[in-house]
């Protein structure tokens, strides 16, 4: 995850790699969604925050 939001800041400033960060942003949720399931219930609940804020902007 620490990866994904790493690559995303870099890529977002750079307009021609819009499509990259999509993808990653999506990657991102799907990554969320099957490990908050499985983790203890602080670290789902910051999971699912982060994905909140992934839709919002998103």
């Amino acid at each position: 995850m620490a990866s994904n939001l790493a690559r995303i800041k870099s890529r977002c400033q750079n307009v021609a790699d819009s499509e990259i960060v999509e993808e990653l942003l999506q990657e991102s949720k799907w990554f969320i969604e099957w490990t908050a399931k499985d983790a203890e219930i602080e670290i789902a609940a910051e999971l699912v925050e982060l994905q909140i804020m992934i839709y919002k902007d998103n």
